[in-house]
């Protein structure tokens, strides 16, 4: 892009794009229409859903599978209140989504011309009740950096959610060129294991007689799968996962598949 003067959602679309986002999932509604067209105009994939829900537990699948940014973009109101529970849900997995919510406009005047906004609803009270942090931008720039900042917040491993007004997301802005307000963080490093919790875990083996690896989501999002393998091979032990490592020991002629649900 050069410099020149945009709608704040067609800034918002190329600044996801900027950070390499290919895919995006939501069921669409009036307060964010014009900002999904334009994702899927510029070729960000929107994929929709039938249910709020399933477009929040699109996304959190998607992170969970590639390890990187899923995210999620609905409505407010009665669409907000529908996706709660998958938004709750991906908050607790580790995953790193971004919900974005359409949201009533903060200049004032009416927002129904006939009659009450039926569609009220203090998503970010509840949001907030429930454990997830959210953004809320009232200006133009402001959207900009808060899309920043709830990515970065994200990308440690948690759901966050924003909430863009409409008459924000339709504001002009001013957007120079090579201006890159939203990066990716880098990613975080693995730290050592405790040398007393290594410890504990030899000699728990040293004098287990029939033992047994159990690896979760924790070994899945560390990579651990290879490592776990080797040491099965070498204390001859047998191989399980929870229902969140499902697969992970998929052909190893040891593995016993899943236990417990």
């Amino acid at each position: 892009m050069t410099d020149q003067t945009m709608p704040t959602y067609r800034a918002l679309a190329h600044d996801i794009q900027t950070l390499g986002i290919h895919s995006v999932f939501g069921l669409m509604s009036d307060d964010t229409a014009m900002f999904a067209t334009e994702l899927d105009v510029i070729g960000v994939n929107f994929y929709g859903a039938r249910h709020e829900n399933n477009a929040i537990a699109m996304a959190e699948g998607y992170a969970a599978t590639s390890g990187e940014l899923g995210i999620a973009v609905i409505g407010r109101g009665p669409a907000a209140a529908n996706g709660l529970h998958a938004a709750i849900s991906a908050s607790r997995t580790g995953s790193k989504v971004l919900i974005i919510y359409g949201e009533a406009p903060v200049g004032g005047g009416a927002i129904n011309g006939i009659g009450p906004d039926y569609k009220a609803f203090n998503s970010r009270g509840v949001m907030a009740a429930a454990g997830l942090q959210n953004f809320f931008p009232t200006s133009p720039q402001g959207a900009r950096t808060a899309l920043a900042d709830a990515v970065r917040a994200a990308m440690r491993g948690t759901a966050v959610t924003l909430h863009l007004p409409t008459d924000v997301q339709l504001a002009d802005i001013e957007v120079r060129d090579g201006e890159q307000p939203v990066t990716m963080p880098p990613p975080m490093a693995p730290s050592p294991g405790r040398t007393q919790t290594v410890a504990m875990a030899v000699a728990l083996l040293a004098n287990s007689q029939r033992p047994l690896i159990m690896a979760g989501m924790g070994a899945h999002l560390s990579n651990a799968a290879p490592v776990l393998v080797e040491l099965a091979e070498k204390t001859g032990a047998l191989l399980a996962t929870s229902a969140r490592g499902k697969d992970m020991f998929r052909g190893n002629p040891n593995n016993l598949g899943i236990i417990g649900s």
